[in-house]
């Protein structure tokens, strides 16, 4: 899928249940903290993990990422878990790999700035088609959503 046939949908996302770990490093040590959730509360799983991004730029270190996986109901032990706020979402799906994320981050800030919204924190990238925990698989089949809240102006 190239960024020309990728489409961008503004859609209104609900609030939902989710154990997360927040940490501080580089978006390629995203499985260790998503291995954590899963070996705490796969059984309660409720959707595809994801990240949200508290930095509004990209940074190559120290990014602040919160990992999240979705759960059916309200967790206690030894993640973390609450309920992460819904709200008005531009959404594009990023087939490929994460390397190339960037040319589909530029397509939907263009169509944020055109429609005269505004960015909002966190993003979220959910990871629809990824590396396995054992196996990589083809980058090139990867598939990502990324998701921006959007204020209106």
């Amino acid at each position: 899928m190239t960024p020309s046939q990728q489409t961008i949908e503004e859609r209104q996302l609900p609030s939902i249940e989710v154990v997360s770990q927040r940490w501080s490093g580089s978006y390629q040590d995203t499985g260790k903290a998503m291995k954590h959730l899963y070996r705490s509360a796969a059984r309660y799983a409720a959707g595809k993990a994801f990240n949200l991004y508290y930095d509004s730029e990209y940074k190559s270190d120290n990014a602040d990422i919160e990992s999240c996986l979705p759960v059916k109901q309200a967790l206690s032990g030894k993640v973390e878990s609450r309920t992460l706020a819904g709200g008005l979402f531009v959404c594009l799906v990023h087939q490929g790999s994460y390397q190339t994320l960037s040319q589909s981050y530029a397509k939907v800030f263009s169509y944020i700035e055109a429609q005269g919204y505004r960015p909002e924190l966190p993003y979220r990238e959910v990871f629809f088609k990824g590396p396995g925990m054992i196996f990589k698989g083809n980058p090139n089949k990867y598939l990502t959503e990324i998701q921006i809240p959007i204020a209106k102006i």
